[in-house]
């Protein structure tokens, strides 16, 4: 897909819009200027220094929102691709993560989480005076390499905050949340953050409504949730005084009705989402296990009272013997 016009390209729901490279070339190629994507999954680009998102000589763009993943290079600016801002997405799972190149210069990077890539979570070659912060770089094979030719012209702050590291081993002394010692971390950040710097909430799933029969376990499953760091915690509510908590749970509705079940998820950072569902419990079936049940209840119920009145004719003989 090639972007050659000022546009906006807005997915509905980045989880489930989808942009498919099929591992052949560059999947987005953005060549004008005040483009906008925001909202899907970008995807399974071909090797080499094929991109997910290319922006070639390209400026003033936004690309905001996206789960970027399974690419060569995650987001890629090349030539003089300038102005540009890269916020809140999830950059995962690539050979590079961020790669600018070329005099991509005055851009911002924030928000983002940058994890899990192959080689650079970002990489700066002949490119200056672009500002990253508060981005969360997690266990990247390198979290970030700058070209010393540009070093000092790049910040990596916003001069109080600058980015969360997953190796990074300094301490809070003062506990403002910002790492003291062991400064720059990786020569270039002077304010670390000591927790993963998260603004997005996640988002629950609780799956699908169901309609069983009184007595059935019913497995409840949120492994569709997600977040752009993680979820720490599946808190549920079964609708009929009782909860639970787990990524996957089971639970028996004695009584027949309609229950709202309430799935809230929380990430590491105290976002917090919920998810519905509807539950719909039906009566067994007059003939299938109660007409079962209340036969057996009837023979028991019978032998019971044959036993009693047995016995009661019993003990009236007995009495009258001695009579």
């Amino acid at each position: 897909m090639t972007v050659d016009k000022s546009l906006t390209l807005l997915g509905e729901d980045s989880t489930t819009t989808i942009i498919d490279g099929g591992w052949a070339g560059t999947v987005v190629t953005v060549t004008a200027d005040n483009v906008n994507i925001s909202g899907f999954t970008i995807q399974n680009s071909g090797t080499s220094a094929y991109s997910g998102i290319y922006l070639y000589s390209s400026k003033f763009n936004t690309v905001s929102g996206n789960i970027i993943s399974n690419n060569s290079l995650g987001i890629y600016l090349f030539s003089y691709s300038r102005g540009n801002n890269i916020s809140g997405n999830i950059i995962s799972n690539n050979w590079i993560g961020i790669y600018l190149f070329s005099y991509s210069n005055d851009n911002v990077i924030n928000g983002n989480t940058i994890s899990n890539n192959s080689d650079f979570g970002i990489l700066l070659d002949s490119s200056s005076y672009n500002i990253i912060y508060r981005n969360n770089f997690i266990k990247n094979l390198n979290q970030a390499y700058e070209d010393p030719t540009c070093r000092r012209s790049n910040m990596w702050d916003e001069g109080t905050e600058g980015n969360y590291w997953s190796d990074f081993i300094g301490e809070d002394l003062d506990g403002d949340g910002i790492g003291d010692p062991l400064l720059p971390h990786l020569g270039i950040d002077n304010y670390p953050l000591m927790a993963p710097y998260d603004k997005m909430d996640p988002v629950a799933d609780a799956g699908p409504d169901r309609s069983v029969v009184q007595g059935t376990t019913v497995i409840f499953d949120a492994g569709g949730s997600s977040d752009n760091v993680a979820i720490v915690s599946y808190e549920w509510d079964f609708g009929d005084g009782t909860t639970g908590t787990g990524v996957t749970i089971t639970h028996t509705y004695v009584d027949p009705g309609t229950y709202v079940v309430m799935l809230i998820v929380k990430d590491t950072a105290g976002n917090s989402d919920a998810d519905l569902i509807v539950v719909a419990v039906k009566e067994v079936a007059i003939g299938g296990f109660s007409s079962w049940l209340a036969a057996i209840l009837g023979v028991v119920v019978t032998g019971i009272a044959l036993a009693a009145l047995i016995c009661r004719s019993s003990i009236l003989k007995q009495r009258g013997n001695r009579i």
